[in-house]
């Protein structure tokens, strides 16, 4: 078994031993009458602030200007019969009928944006923050009350020297949370001169952060009760009564500070009452490793493997080998840790911009060199309790490819708008090109590098002088709303 993340083995942990009691015991274990259907409430908000993407050299040198903006938090939550739907097959698993529909919203996460632009000695003091990109996802899992009391128990050929009765009663919840942000503050400054020539240079503060928060709480209540049968007479029953309280937690925090630079230049001629604009801007990625770690580990019942999860066969034959270990409550477990260090790399970004008309309709193309990359791998990461010690690997490798995006841009006092298109792709682990490779036989999906053409479409309004409102919209390639609040002092 080869753990992706760690929120899977927390997954694993719930998923897993409820698919083992339900299913697994089901099949092999007669009599399992009821077991109540897992109930999941999930929430996904996923964020991205394209104000990254304006163009230092964009700035007024007359008037300083600030501005804020937010993303609108819109929430899309699928219906309770879709859930059903989709869900229909996995309610086989659970003896009470009942449909497995989780209550799943997923919505865009408020990202936030401050400028401050202030004109200072013939050129323009720039200063932003922004929360450029957010993941956040959090779930309550668990199966809330079950029961398992079999009518008989499989035999071992000693079913005539001992009558075991069997009731086990309990509830499963798994709370987890991820959460990856990246925040940017820029400090610039863009100068102009003889009016045909700008410059400008900003240093931007990036905070990375990845932070993982998950429990495996378990509690199980048994009555088994023991009675040896000699000579076709029942002795004093043998109480065992195992009663789990289980409670165990992971948590991981990773985090990364790093400084960039972006530099632009621009030249602004004019050719026979024509005037135009050409623009070069390069921001600059890089490759650094985020410190932190990440740890926990889960405790089970002695009779559900650590490394599988499987129930083992409740037979009387093992009920009788185990009778301390269910008088003692024993259990079983893995612990986990690593302290290695997770890689992340950005690209570096090259544009060149045509002004069509100046300072209105802009043309583009970007050359982006490298990838983003995120990777965590420990060979070492999983250690089985007792003996016999298990290891397994943590291996979490994410890639995202982008490149060859054509943009047309346009300002205008009251509208602005952004199309375009660029190659994008997706790799994991060892597997790379996801999308090419997925969509390569789908009609309307153009190959075009390493990655497939996807589409940019955005705009909005500007109403107002002094002060003024914006209202953007973005239909691809991720669909956004946002509003915010312009102001010129």
């Amino acid at each position: 078994m080869k753990l992706k993340n760690v929120a899977t083995q927390g997954f694993l942990a719930a998923m897993l031993l409820q698919s083992a009691l339900a299913k697994e015991t089901e099949q092999q274990v007669p009599g399992l009458n009821d077991l109540s259907t897992p109930g999941l409430k999930a929430e996904l908000a996923v964020g991205f602030n394209y104000d990254y993407l304006r163009s230092p050299l964009r700035v007024d040198y007359e008037r300083a200007r600030g501005m804020f903006g937010i993303n609108i938090p819109i929430s899309i939550k699928p219906s309770a019969e879709m859930a059903a739907d989709l869900m229909g097959n996995i309610s086989d698993n659970f003896t009470d009928g009942e449909y497995f529909a989780p209550s799943v919203a997923v919505k865009q996460f408020a990202n936030t944006t401050l400028q401050v632009d202030v004109p200072f000695y013939g050129g323009v003091l720039e200063w932003s923050h922004m929360r450029m990109m957010n993941v956040k996802y959090k779930n309550q899992l668990g199966i809330p009350n079950f029961t398992y009391q079999p009518d008989s128990l499989p035999g071992a050929g000693n079913t005539e020297n001992v009558d075991i009765s069997l009731l086990l009663r309990g509830n499963i919840s798994v709370p987890v949370g991820f959460d990856l942000g990246w925040e940017t503050m820029t400090f610039g400054y863009a100068y102009k001169f003889k009016d045909q020539f700008q410059v400008a240079l900003n240093l931007s503060r990036h905070y990375f952060y990845v932070d993982l928060l998950g429990d495996v709480d378990i509690d199980i209540l048994g009555n088994i009760d023991v009675t040896p049968i000699v000579d076709g007479n029942e002795l004093e029953p043998i109480p065992l009564d195992p009663d789990y309280s289980l409670h165990n937690q992971f948590d991981g925090f990773y985090d990364l500070k790093k400084w960039t630079p972006t530099i632009a230049a621009a030249w602004t001629p004019t050719f026979r009452e024509w005037k135009t604009g050409f623009q070069f801007i390069g921001r600059f990625g890089f490759t650094e490793k985020a410190h932190g770690s990440l740890s926990g580990g889960y405790a089970i019942p002695f009779f559900i493997d650590p490394q599988t999860f499987k129930t083992e066969d409740l037979s009387v034959e093992y009920i009788t080998d185990n009778m301390s270990e269910f008088t003692n409550s024993a259990t079983d477990g893995v612990e986990f840790q690593t302290s290695n260090d997770l890689l992340w790399a950005m690209p570096n970004a090259y544009t060149f911009g045509w002004d069509i008309v100046a300072e209105k309709l802009n043309l583009s193309y970007t050359k982006f060199s490298g990838d983003i990359r995120m990777e965590l791998v420990d060979n070492d990461f999983q250690k089985g309790d007792g003996e016999e010690q298990k290891f397994d690997t943590l291996d979490v490798r994410i890639g995202a490819h982008v490149d060859h995006m054509i943009m047309l841009q346009g300002h205008f006092p009251w509208l602005f708008f952004n199309f375009g298109v660029f190659a994008f792709d997706v790799n994991f682990g060892d597997k790379e090109q996801l999308i090419s490779n997925a969509t390569k036989d789908t009609k309307g999906m153009v190959p075009f590098g390493e990655g497939v053409l996807l589409p940019i479409a955005s705009g909005g309004i500007v109403l107002g002088d002094k002060m003024q409102f914006k209202v953007e919209g973005h239909l691809a390639p991720f669909p956004a709303m946002n509003t915010g609040i312009i102001y010129h002092f």
